[in-house]
């Protein structure tokens, strides 16, 4: 097949994607979709320790119930975290974060 300068061309991949990535804020980490007073937040996600005078923390707060991991693909019953989470052919790559804001993820953000 020959395509010009400037043209587009499309392939369907002929299955679903095997990667999918969640991120943003605290709507997409799941904050305030936990049922359980915290305890539906992913705990490496939910943490704050003491070390002498540092504070470590990470409150991203997601949660398993957290849109990205609750939605469907097309053709598959299963949801997107629950293949995940079975090693199915689908990788979550989930860095939502609480509190997140556009600085936090574009290029010297802190």
């Amino acid at each position: 097949m020959d395509i010009a300068w400037d043209a587009v061309a499309f392939q369907s991949v002929g299955s679903n994607p095997t990667q999918v990535v969640g991120m943003g804020d605290s709507f997409a980490s799941g904050e305030g979709a936990d049922n359980d007073g915290g305890k539906d937040y992913f705990r490496e996600t939910d943490y704050k320790e003491n070390l002498g005078n540092d504070e470590v923390s990470n409150k991203c707060h997601r949660s398993k119930y957290a849109w990205i991991r609750e939605a469907n693909l097309p053709g598959k019953s299963q949801s997107i975290g629950e293949i995940s989470d079975s090693y199915g052919n689908v990788d979550l790559s989930f860095i939502a974060c609480s509190g997140a804001r556009t600085y936090n993820v574009i290029s010297g953000g802190a």
